[in-house]
C-alpha cells in the first residue's frame, strides 16, 4: 500500500472514523491493530523480525530494573545488534550475499524476508528506549499493547520520525483530543508534505534528463544506492552545468521528497492527537556542516549524537583527560559519521559518504576549535552567507557516493566532475528545474522567517484561501503530469 494512493486514503479515513469513536484505550488497541494491518498489506513476513525485536526490548526492559539491569541492558542490545548486523550484511553487496540468495528461488530467501519493512527505524527506538531505561531517563512501559504500538505506530512505522520513548509514550497514557488548532495544524502538514512530494519532488525527478547526474554505464539496484532512475545512467560526456544541475538537483528532490513524507505521516497522527518530532529544519540553510546535521533527518542524528557521539566523546575526553591527543576529536566524528553510513546501507559507496563527511566535519571542528571566533555565530551577516555557500557545496558533493552503486561509480563520476567541456545546457534540459529549486528554497524561507514550518495559518483568511487554492491547483497539475513517469514510493521507505 503506497502512501500517495488512494487504497492509503481510505485506510487512513477509515482509522480516523472509528479512532474518534473510541475512548482512549480503545483508541490505542485500534491503532496497534490497523498498524499491524498496514504492515501485513506489504508483506506479513515483516512481522517476524518485528516480533522478535519487540518481545526481547519489552522483556529486557521489565528486567533493567533489577540487581541484574546491566545484564539484561546488554542481552538486549546485542540481539537488536546483532540483527541488524545481519540484515544489513545479507544484503550488502560487500559480501556478495544478495546475488546467491537470489540463485536460491526459494520463499525462505525472498527479499521480503531480507529486508523487513522499517527496519532500521523501529530498531532505532528499540535500543533507545533500553538505554534511556538504564539512564534512568523513564520507567519500564508495563502495558504491552502501549509498548507494541510505540515500535508499530503505522504514520511513523516505514520511514520515521525515529520517536524517543520519553516522547511518545505519555501520550499514550492521557486522553486525546483533536481540537481545531490541531486539525489546521494536521490539515497544513499534510498538504505542505503532498506539495513537497508531488508538485517538487516528484515533478523534479520527471524532468531531470537522463545522464545529468552519474558517470555511470548501469544503473544501480536500489541495495546498493538510489536511486534506480534515469538520472543515474551516463552514456556521454556532459557539460560543468549538466553536472552541477544534476547535482543539486537531486538534493533538492531527496529532501522535498523525505520531508514530503514527514510532513505528511505527522499530519496524519497529530489528526489522532499524537505529536511526532519534526525531521527537518530548512537544512540548506545551515551555516556549517555541524549546523546542517542538526536539521536534516534530525530525529536520526539527535539519536547518533545522544547515543553514540556524546558518549565516545566523554569517555575518550576522561582517558586522555592528562595528555593531549587527537582522539576525542577524531574518534567519535569518525565512529559516528561511518554508523550514519551503515545504518543506510552496508555498501562501500555509503562508507565512503559517512568517512567523506567525518574527514570535513574533524577538519571544521579543529578549525572551530583552534580558532572560535571563525564560527559563523560569532561572525556578520555575509560571512554566514559564505560558510553556508560552502556549507551546500560540500553537501552537493557528498551526494555522489550517496547515490552511487560501486566504488567504480563513485570514481566515475569524480572523473567526470573534474573532465568536461564548457557550461553550456543540454538541449533537454528543461526551465522548470530552476523554478522548482527556487520554490522549495522560498518555501525553507518562509518557514525560517516565520520561525514556524506551518506560517500559513498565521496569515490572514483571505491569504490563506487563495494560497490553499493555489497549492490545490498545482497539486492537480502535478498529479497528472507525474503519473506516467515516477513512482509514488518514498526513497526512505528502503531503508
Amino acid at each position: 500500500m503506497e502512501i500517495i494512493s488512494w487504497n492509503f486514503l481510505l485506510f487512513t479515513l477509515t482509522v480516523l472514523l472509528a479512532y474518534y469513536l473510541l475512548n482512549r484505550r480503545a483508541q490505542n488497541i485500534l491503532l496497534l491493530c490497523t498498524s499491524l494491518a498496514f504492515i501485513c498489506f506489504h508483506t506479513w513476513i515483516n512481522l517476524i523480525p518485528l516480533a522478535v525485536i519487540t518481545g526481547v526490548t519489552y522483556y529486557c526492559g521489565l528486567k533493567l530494573k533489577s540487581p541484574a539491569g546491566r545484564n539484561w541492558l546488554a542481552a538486549g542490545l546485542i540481539v537488536q545488534v546483532s540483527a541488524f548486523v545481519f540484515y544489513h550484511a545479507v544484503n550488502s553487496p560487500m559480501f556478495g550475499l544478495p546475488a546467491r540468495i537470489a540463485q536460491t528461488g526459494t520463499l525462505f530467501f525472498a527479499e521480503e524476508w531480507l529486508v523487513p519493512l522499517g527496519f532500521s527505524f523501529y530498531i532505532l527506538q528499540a535500543a533507545g528506549y533500553l538505554i534511556d531505561l538504564y539512564r534512568n531517563r523513564l520507567e519500564p512501559e508495563r502495558d504491552f499493547i502501549d509498548f507494541c504500538l510505540y515500535l508499530t505506530f503505522f504514520p511513523k512505522f516505514l520511514a520515521g520520525p525515529i520517536e524517543r520513548a520519553g516522547n511518545f509514550l505519555p501520550q499514550l497514557k492521557s486522553a486525546r483530543t483533536v481540537d481545531n488548532d490541531r486539525f489546521a495544524r494536521g490539515l497544513t502538514l499534510i498538504l505542505f508534505g503532498l506539495f513537497r512530494k508531488v508538485a517538487l519532488a516528484e515533478v523534479l525527478l520527471s524532468i531531470l534528463p537522463a545522464g545529468i547526474l552519474h558517470a555511470a554505464s548501469e544503473t544501480a539496484p536500489l541495495a546498493a544506492g538510489l536511486p534506480p532512475a534515469s538520472i543515474l545512467q551516463y552514456a556521454e560526456v556532459i557539460s560543468y552545468g549538466d553536472r552541477v544541475i544534476g547535482l543539486i538537483a537531486y538534493g533538492i528532490y531527496l529532501y522535498n521528497d523525505f520531508a514530503g513524507y514527514t510532513g505528511i505521516m505527522r499530519g496524519i497522527s497529530l489528526l489522532m492527537g499524537i505529536e511526532l518530532s519534526p525531521n527537518f529544519r530548512q537544512p540548506f540553510f545551515s551555516a556549517s556542516l555541524s549546523d546542517f546535521w542538526s536539521r536534516w533527518h534530525i530525529s536520526l542524528t539527535s539519536w547518533l549524537r545522544d547515543y553514540l557521539y556524546f558518549p565516545l566523546t566523554r569517555c575518550l575526553k576522561m582517558r586522555f583527560n592528562q595528555t593531549f591527543s587527537p582522539a576525542p576529536i577524531v574518534l567519535p566524528l569518525l565512529i559516528t559519521m561511518l554508523a550514519a553510513g551503515i545504518w543506510h546501507g552496508l555498501t562501500v559507496p555509503f562508507l565512503v559518504w559517512g568517512l567523506s563527511y567525518a574527514v570535513v566535519m574533524i577538519l571544521e571542528l579543529w578549525v572551530f576549535q583552534r580558532w572560535p571566533s571563525l564560527r559563523p555565530a560569532q561572525r556578520n551577516r555575509l560571512y554566514r552567507w559564505l560558510t553556508g555557500l560552502l556549507t551546500f557545496a560540500v553537501v552537493t558533493l557528498a551526494w555522489v557516493p550517496f547515490t552511487a552503486g560501486s566504488w567504480a561509480e563513485i570514481l566515475a563520476s569524480g572523473r567526470a566532475l573534474l573532465y568536461g567541456h564548457g557550461w553550456n545546457l543540454r538541449l533537454d534540459f528543461s526551465p522548470w528545474i530552476p523554478v522548482l529549486v527556487c520554490i522549495s528554497f522560498l518555501l525553507d524561507y518562509l518557514q525560517a522567517q516565520k520561525k514556524d514550518e506551518l506560517f500559513l495559518l498565521s496569515w490572514p483568511l483571505p491569504a490563506r484561501a487563495s494560497m490553499l487554492a493555489v497549492i490545490l491547483f498545482i497539486l492537480f497539475l502535478a498529479f497528472i503530469w507525474t503519473s506516467p513517469y515516477t513512482s509514488n514510493v518514498f526513497i526512505y521507505q528502503s531503508f
